[in-house]
């Protein structure tokens, strides 16, 4: 793989990342931009390794993300669904789409963490670094988002059915 390939593959999961988190591209392309532009200023006075680079950029995003008002907003309409086309066969029957909204109403750290599994963004090492968790409450932060989600869309479900 090209290094042009991984850096665009990263960029894409730091922005679904975001997406997810905000359900809003205008939103998650700012948190973006603005995070990009945190890290790049620390960075350059120091000499962290890309991966730790990588998931400061992750925090730095969560942290803005979760600051955001989107309360009272409507999400603007996306072209795309935020996740990546592979994942689409893993997640059942439900669209990409309701399956991002299920997780972005599902309750913090959790959300975060299931983010970052699916969308594989990083190791789980900078998972424990993004989030403030031990890899014990990583993986029950993870489990708990998982079951909201899975009853999120259950209940969706039986709602349409």
């Amino acid at each position: 793989m090209s290094n042009e390939s991984a850096e665009s593959e990263f960029f894409a999961s730091l922005y679904r990342f975001a997406w997810i988190l905000l359900l809003r591209e205008d939103m998650a392309r700012k948190v973006v931009l603005d995070a990009l532009g945190e890290v790049h200023v620390r960075t350059s006075h120091s000499h962290e390794d890309a991966e730790r680079t990588q998931a400061r950029l992750f925090q730095v995003v969560r942290q803005r993300a979760l600051k955001a008002n989107v309360a009272g907003t409507t999400p603007m309409a996306s072209a795309s669904s935020g996740w990546p086309i592979d994942a689409e066969p893993y997640l059942t029957a439900a669209s990409a789409s309701e399956i991002a909204a299920a997780l972005h109403r599902t309750d913090e750290p959790g959300r975060s963490a299931l983010a970052l599994v699916l969308l594989d963004a990083v190791e789980v090492e900078s998972m424990e670094k993004i989030l403030g968790l031990s890899i014990t409450q990583l993986a029950e932060a993870t489990d708990r988002a998982r079951a909201a989600v899975a009853q999120a869309l259950r209940t969706s479900a039986e709602v349409k059915g």
